[in-house]
């Protein structure tokens, strides 16, 4: 471990006794140098923080929740943003992947009106705690889930050739005499049922044709 004469030599630093997943990015987001311990930080949370460029919109000003708010703008993930921040909130933190502002953002939305978040209330919570329940159960039983993670390019790709065809690798496990038999309890065979669902499922995914992130890939055309 690192001597704390050590650590102050690295120059200004802020010192956290412990940062949950969802703090993460909002408490490395500007850091030139992370030491850690026991957090995992992975590729995919630093690759959450994106660079936002700030504009403040001067003489804008709105109330929200009876905050009163400035304005300022930003472009992110192909969408111009006009945010809300209360001044009276000191806090760097916002919905989704923003933050930065002097200020917490209350509202915020992107220029054509399609996401948009918007403060309803805040309250106390009695008792809270920042470890999750499933936090707690992972410590007490070690229990852990074996994830496969990728680069947000293999992501994009992989999830393109999902949306293209969604039971693409289970399909050649199938025997085709299984197929052929009725589903229990319908008069429906296997095969019917399944393209059913594989028509289900491709018809929900494609209903969604209006990422937040519109730079993401939306699918590989079809041959």
């Amino acid at each position: 471990d690192l001597r704390w004469d050590a650590i102050s030599k690295l120059g200004e630093f802020k010192l956290y006794d412990r940062t949950s997943q969802e703090d993460v990015v909002s408490r490395a987001k500007d850091a030139e140098v992370i030491l850690i311990n026991k957090v995992n930080i992975t590729d995919e949370i630093m690759a959450q923080l994106p660079k936002l460029n700030w504009t403040f919109v001067s003489d804008s000003t709105n109330v929200v929740l009876d905050y009163t708010c400035n304005l300022a703008r930003t472009h992110f993930a192909g969408r111009d943003y006009n945010v809300w921040y209360a001044v009276d909130v000191p806090l760097p933190y916002g919905p989704y992947k923003f933050y930065g502002l002097p200020g917490l953002i209350v509202k915020i939305e992107d220029a054509n009106q399609n996401y948009s978040w918007v403060l309803k209330g805040n309250k106390t919570i009695e008792n809270w705690e920042e470890e999750t329940y499933a936090e707690k159960l992972n410590k007490q039983f070690g229990q852990r889930i074996n994830n496969l993670e990728v680069d947000r390019k293999k992501f994009e790709t992989l999830y393109a050739d999902y949306k293209n065809d969604p039971f693409a690798k289970i399909k050649g496990r199938i025997p085709a005499e299984a197929l052929s038999q009725k589903m229990p309890g319908q008069d429906k065979t296997i095969g019917e049922v399944f393209k059913e669902q594989e028509k289900w499922l491709k018809d929900a995914m494609n209903a969604n044709n209006n990422n937040i992130e519109i730079q993401a890939i939306e699918g590989k055309p079809k041959k």
